[in-house]
């Protein structure tokens, strides 16, 4: 052990050298042992074994391995290889398959996914193997995917890869799902694409089915077999009205009445005359408040029946625009002057 004069520091080595050699010495770098070394500045050059504390010795150095192929419980690695292996190996969400460039309406094989055209924005079928990438079948978990009944969209299809690639396509499932006996067909329409996703890449399938109600669900008030206004019904300048020369029913529950809260009813469509009729055998009755201290006029269904003015209690009926215009319905005769 001695000092270099010409490197400036102090080395470990081995030489031929004698007590009684001068001049330059020539040397070789030899190991060096020692309990601790203890550094408060400068740089540990050329170290290839490391004992650590814990017990771990560090034997083979520092490796750059993108894919960790060495496998080694000796060895560190660099902060460019940590994050690439990462970067490649981080498992996508969802359920894993891997993708096929491939874009026939053939079975491509377990665990792959692939679709119908070369550029994903053109796809209109998702084509998907029966199992994933793991061999369990998802058949059936993807047979539901045409469940809902909605035209705007059945649900989602996210293709996702993530990693150094970080690429993901949206697809709506736009119409059914077909078994092709060991794949399936799905109907999509392409949504949105980011980054590129190549042939091989890992990739994860997550689908998101459409609500069964909202938009696509219900295209006409018809879809609505027993409809419950949440508030009033405003028909703004529109009317209300039938087909085919149908009537429109408004039909009260039990003993429920209809009440037009208005002091004008009008009736005829202005080219036609004016109509009040009961609905089918039953008498028409016209009173106020409900009939409650009110007279009435009652027209009898049927050939020949009478019409009768009931006027209340001691009431009259009056005929104005005649000569005797005040009629007591107490009185044994009516007559009428003109």
């Amino acid at each position: 052990m001695g000092w270099d004069e010409s490197g400036d520091f102090f080395t470990v080595g081995t030489t031929t050298a004698t007590g009684s050699s001068t001049g330059n010495i020539s040397y070789s770098f030899a190991d060096f042992k020692c309990a601790a070394i203890t550094a408060t500045s400068g740089t540990l050059a050329g170290i290839t074994s490391l004992g650590l504390n814990a017990g771990a010795t560090i034997t083979a150095g520092i490796l750059d391995e993108d894919d960790m192929s060495s496998n080694s419980a000796v060895a560190l690695t660099t902060q460019q290889a940590a994050k690439t292996y990462i970067d490649n190996n981080a498992p996508e969400a969802g359920v894993k398959f891997a993708f096929e460039s491939t874009t026939t309406d053939t079975d491509q094989g377990a665990g792959k996914v692939w679709l119908n055209h070369g550029t994903p924005s053109s796809a209109t079928v998702v084509y998907i193997d029966d199992v994933e990438a793991g061999g369990v079948s998802v058949n059936a978990w993807v047979d539901t995917w045409d469940d809902v009944s909605n035209t705007v969209a059945r649900g989602y299809l996210y293709i996702a890869s993530y990693g150094t690639t970080n690429a993901i396509l949206v697809y709506k499932v736009s119409g059914s799902v077909t078994s092709a006996s060991t794949y399936s067909k799905v109907a999509a329409t392409h949504v949105l694409t980011v980054g590129t996703i190549s042939d091989g890449d890992s990739i994860g399938l997550t689908f998101v089915p459409s609500g069964a109600d909202g938009s696509g669900d219900m295209s006409d008030v018809v879809d609505d077999t027993s409809p419950t206004l949440g508030g009033d019904l405003d028909v703004g300048s529109y009317d209300l009205t039938s087909a085919s020369n149908a009537d429109v029913d408004i039909n009260p529950h039990g003993t429920g009445n209809v009440v037009l809260k208005t002091d004008l009813v009008s009736i005829g469509g202005g080219s036609e005359v004016g109509h009040i009729s009961s609905n089918s055998t039953q008498d028409l009755k016209l009173s106020t408040n409900s009939a409650t201290n009110s007279g009435t006029i009652v027209i009898t269904d049927g050939a020949n029946e009478a019409i009768t003015l009931t006027p209340n209690g001691t009431g009259i009926v009056d005929i104005q625009g005649s000569m005797n215009s005040s009629i007591s319905s107490t009185g044994k005769a009516i007559v009428f002057g003109f």
